[in-house]
């Protein structure tokens, strides 16, 4: 597996909540992660969170600002998480390509759903038994952050 240094993601934002992908392994397991990836090029943070989202979710969207820094799982791909708050400005939302996927010969998950977790009601995605303890640590810390500012 490859580390990269950050993942720039996306907490993207609507009428109070908050939008997850799904993601599926080759052998079929899943997990949710919110919409995001690494940089290319000389992209700044924010034009990577704008590529990445629209990349994964066709939406376009706004990058308001940087949320909150976290370290990723131990087992993760990442050694850093930057988390943007993100509204959709136009697009239908649909799931999307990961390029990576395409030019691999690795197995990478691929995107299978796409869904709303609302912000208000932790009890609806707190019974989500996919939703794993990673997301729902997430989930909260964005919910916390956003009633903090």
């Amino acid at each position: 597996m490859i580390r990269r240094d950050i993942r720039y993601q996306a907490a993207v934002l609507q009428e109070g909540r908050v939008l997850l992908a799904q993601m599926r392994m080759p052998d079929g397991r899943t997990f949710w992660l919110p919409p995001g990836g690494g940089r290319e090029g000389n992209e700044t943070p924010e034009e990577t969170v704008r590529r990445e989202i629209f990349e994964e979710t066709n939406l376009h969207v706004n990058v308001e600002r940087l949320l909150f820094i976290e370290p990723d799982m131990p087992e993760g791909s990442y050694d850093y998480l930057h988390t943007y708050l993100c509204h959709p400005l136009s697009g239908n939302l649909a799931v999307g390509v990961e390029p990576e996927v395409a030019s691999s010969t690795e197995p990478f998950p691929q995107i299978h759903q796409l869904e709303w977790f609302d912000l208000n009601n932790p009890s609806a995605w707190e019974a989500n038994q996919e939703i794993g303890a990673f997301n729902r640590t997430w989930l909260n810390r964005v919910r916390e952050t956003l009633k903090s500012q």
